[in-house]
């Protein structure tokens, strides 16, 4: 499992990831409940692979990637301040 603790400012954050062809690959997101925190999930294509879009600061990404490969995670901070949050990788 891998984690990272950062912030979310006030334009999209980029993070990048391998995922394992053929297992499923769950991406949560637990922002501090200050804004809305919304996660999207790209592969290396730039394709929409998930989306978690709704007015909380959790997100939940699940993927089963045909192919090992790099993906994208975008977070977006609806928000007015800066948001901590917890991205985890299972």
């Amino acid at each position: 499992m891998r984690r990272a603790a950062s912030w979310a400012p006030f334009y999209p954050w980029l993070r990048a990831t391998g995922l394992p062809e053929g297992k499923l690959s769950t991406i949560t997101l637990h922002g501090d409940g200050k804004t809305d925190l919304d996660a999207s999930l790209f592969d290396e294509g730039g394709r929409l692979i998930d989306s978690d879009a709704d007015a909380l600061d959790y997100s939940l990404l699940r993927v089963v990637p045909r192919t090992t490969g790099r993906f994208t995670v975008v977070i977006r901070n609806q928000g007015a301040e800066a948001n901590r949050y917890v991205l985890r990788q299972r």
